[in-house]
């Protein structure tokens, strides 16, 4: 499956930890609200959990809890989880299967979307 051209336009990227990249989409006051309605329809696919021990998440067994977990087993979820955190001004950190991820105590602050659950996505071309 391919990711639409454009759907990371505008957005500043920088290496959180390893093998983790933190996505600023602007804004700060989150309103988890509209984020959890905008989801409903693919909650099923999203695997989404609230106040998630990242240590269950990373091979290290450290860290403390994202305020929202979403593992999407498609790429339809996916692309849902994505625009909604974009619109919800979201702080999302979007990590893979956790190997090498340190994750402070305190947790990590917004969405944490893991793409584990989804096999055979690939970005093609530069954007």
């Amino acid at each position: 499956m391919k990711i639409p051209r454009g759907m990371f336009n505008n957005l500043r990227i920088s290496w959180y930890t390893i093998s983790c990249v933190r996505i600023f989409m602007g804004g700060c006051a989150m309103d988890y609200r509209l984020f959890l309605e905008k989801t409903r329809p693919v909650q099923k696919e999203l695997g989404l959990l609230q106040n998630e021990p990242m240590h269950h998440h990373t091979t290290f067994q450290i860290g403390g809890a994202a305020e929202i977990f979403v593992r999407p087993r498609n790429l339809g979820a996916f692309m849902t989880a994505l625009q909604a955190a974009r619109e919800s001004n979201a702080p999302l950190t979007v990590i893979g299967r956790g190997s090498n991820l340190l994750v402070k105590d305190a947790g990590v602050p917004g969405i944490v979307l893991c793409t584990c659950g989804m096999n055979g996505v690939r970005v093609e071309g530069r954007r």
